[in-house]
């Protein structure tokens, strides 16, 4: 078995013990995996509170795949575009501090975010 179909059979098999009615998929890039899961009602379960849950997902993962394989394997998950979201609303929040900051001409300061 190759790297995408351990990590597709990890996956699914953990998923499918947390919600019901998952799809995922796994890509490669890069030497880097990517992880796309899809569900249409238990996407707040997969992701938790602050992406708490995604980031464990992700990190079991690693662990048994560095078990399996041998040798640390990049994973990333992302749970129904959950990611592209994030990055959107970074970037919107990044552009509001760039407007307040040339419209007061002082500094100002972003409070601390998750991965």
């Amino acid at each position: 078995m190759d790297i995408k179909e351990t990590i597709q059979k990890h996956a699914t098999e953990l998923l499918e013990k947390m919600i019901s009615n998952v799809t995922v998929e796994v890509t490669e890039e890069n030497g880097m995996y990517q992880v796309l899961i899809k569900t249409e009602d238990d996407a707040p379960t997969v992701i938790g509170r602050h992406g708490e849950t995604i980031r464990a997902i992700q990190k079991i993962l690693e662990v048994i795949l560095f078990k399996e394989v041998g040798e640390p394997v990049g994973i990333l998950i992302n749970v129904n575009d959950y990611r592209e979201k994030q990055i959107e609303r970074l970037e919107y929040i990044a552009d509001q501090a760039v407007d307040k900051v040339r419209q007061r001409q002082t500094a100002t300061y972003l409070r601390g975010f998750s991965s």
